[in-house]
């Protein structure tokens, strides 16, 4: 009995945590795990070359006519290395993502794959689905995604617990304050029909979610997109679980937040991390005047210590500053400050992320041929 009502109590302080968070802040923090996804690495484009009327080049393998006698070295291309991005949760921090995103863009970086958990899902998730970078900010900072995703406000919903319990019963197998029905349908309202299913995506990506039945994070790579975007963000228990075949998923932080581990497992050359986390610093005491601030600090070392264990599979990792950010908020403001941090951020480590590539290209190979004899 006595363990019972421990377990009982706990879960009621979880409920309470969750309470005081969004009183404060109004916005769920997300977070989410990620498996692998398998990359092809894209062959490097042919140089452009001048045409001129005594040599046509069709392609980089085509025979130059030479001079009598004389051998040609004809070279074979190369492969430039496949690059992976993987995307951590971190609430209203991970808007931080689309500006890392439109940094290597405008640098030309590749981006061969994407491995998302919980905000980096819900980013990740719809750029490579197609919806263009400039309409993925403002759906970010359009206050309908909060409401999608909290459809009444916390307070209410929590009032009428006992009311929805009964309902629960009757109506839903699996617990949770809000269905995550306005938040799936919100999801599928943004993304293009064309790429509702991962076959058709613009860029290979893969949503990390954790299993409530095994307790193991999974790559979510085939599907419904908006439904595996959904079950990485489920921040249990705000959110009911998202069944999907014969797994109980809810947000993919509790095991992998920072999913480089399975960027690094699928085969990609090059694996750039995004911590969209608070790095941890000593702080003083007098912060801690207040529950939310205990909780908020609490659940800052968990998601260090996880992102930690994944940190050595990633070939660059970049740190956004977005310590002044909240995790959780509805102000459009710090949305666009995110971007800004995250693109910030990536121009910073766009050189080293060239100079990976460099290294890791496939030398070229390089064969010699005799030319024919008039």
């Amino acid at each position: 009995m006595a363990s019972k009502t421990v377990v009982v109590a706990r879960l009621l302080a979880m409920s309470c945590l969750f309470l005081l968070i969004y009183n404060s802040c109004n916005w769920p923090a997300q977070s989410k795990d990620s498996d692998q996804i398998l990359t092809k690495p894209i062959d490097t484009p042919p140089p452009i070359v001048k045409k001129d009327d005594k040599q046509r080049v069709v392609d980089r393998a085509t025979k130059v006519e030479p001079e009598a006698d004389k051998p040609v070295l004809i070279e074979k291309p190369g492969k430039r290395p496949s690059v992976a991005l993987a995307l951590g949760g971190g609430g209203t921090r991970g808007a931080a993502h689309l500006g890392v995103i439109r940094a290597l863009n405008r640098a030309g970086i590749p981006i061969d794959e994407i491995v998302g958990c919980s905000m980096g899902s819900v980013v990740g998730g719809l750029y490579a689905a197609g919806v263009p970078i400039d309409d993925l900010q403002n759906i970010l900072m359009d206050k309908a995604l909060a409401k999608a995703y909290v459809p009444t406000p916390f307070q209410i919903r929590f009032l009428l617990m006992p009311f929805v319990r009964i309902c629960d019963r009757i109506n839903h197998r699996y617990a949770g304050f809000y269905s995550g029905n306005k938040f799936q349908k919100f999801l599928e309202s943004k993304i293009p029909p064309a790429s509702r299913g991962f076959k058709n995506l613009k860029v290979p990506f893969s949503a990390v979610a954790t299993n409530l039945l095994d307790g193991k994070a999974y790559a979510i790579s085939s599907g419904d997109l908006a439904t595996a975007i959904h079950a990485s963000s489920a921040i249990s228990p705000l959110l009911k679980p998202v069944p999907i075949d014969d797994k109980l998923f809810v947000d993919g932080g509790i095991r992998a937040n920072l999913p480089a581990y399975t960027a690094r497992q699928s085969g990609a050359d090059i694996v750039i991390a995004v911590v969209a986390d608070e790095p941890l610093r000593p702080v003083p005491a007098k912060r801690f005047t207040r529950i939310r601030c205990i909780a908020m600090r609490t659940a800052d070392i968990v998601l260090a210590v996880n992102d930690d264990h994944q940190l050595p599979f990633a070939d660059v990792i970049i740190y956004p500053d977005v310590n002044s950010i909240p995790v959780l908020t509805k102000n459009a403001d710090y949305v666009r400050r995110a971007v800004r941090a995250g693109e910030l951020a990536a121009e910073r480590a766009i050189p080293t992320i060239q100079r990976l590539i460099k290294e890791k290209q496939t030398p070229s190979n390089t064969t010699a041929s005799v030319s024919e004899t008039k």
